[in-house]
């Protein structure tokens, strides 16, 4: 909703309030601790800049005008401790960064726990995964992308796993 509503240039914290306002509404009776919610976005327009914002689990792996991993875990946290929509307080619980898609070859993927926890992009996760994907028709590419989280080589991982990648086209 945000994206429809809110210029691109709008600042973090005003795009953060108005998210939490809207997860706020969208709740109706439930209170906000028992609907924790970790929060994964990247907007991005037609000139490529993208806007990456994170709180909680998972990480945003981003290829384009830079490389990197925008990741929110603690390692002081115990066990799966972490923060999200309905626990976090401070705007400074939340990441964020501005990049450019700007070749066809640029990609973003946002990953909750149950993956990022097994993968960090040393390995080329993204640029293999975005590779592979490429190629492929949108049916081809959802029905191995399933086929992938469904056999997730760590056996027990009872983590939801969940992967949106965007490519520049």
């Amino acid at each position: 909703m945000a994206v429809r509503v809110l210029p691109f240039n709008t600042s973090d914290k005003d795009l953060i309030h108005f998210i939490y306002k809207q997860w706020l509404n969208l709740l109706g009776e439930t209170k906000p601790n028992d609907a924790v919610a970790t929060c994964l976005i990247a907007w991005g327009v037609a000139s490529g800049q993208t806007r990456l914002l994170q709180l909680g689990d998972g990480a945003i792996i981003f290829d384009g005008s830079e490389k990197g991993v925008l990741v929110s875990r603690s390692d002081s946290g115990f066990g799966n401790e972490t923060t999200g929509l309905g626990v976090s307080r401070k705007y400074s619980d939340w990441h964020s960064r501005i990049i450019a898609l700007e070749s066809k070859s640029h990609a973003i993927a946002l990953l909750t726990d149950g993956i990022s926890d097994d993968v960090n992009d040393e390995g080329g996760f993204l640029t293999h995964t975005a590779k592979k994907l490429k190629p492929m028709g949108i049916r081809y590419g959802k029905k191995w992308i399933t086929k992938q989280l469904e056999s997730w080589p760590t056996p027990a991982h009872t983590d939801d796993k969940t992967i949106a990648l965007i490519q520049r086209v």
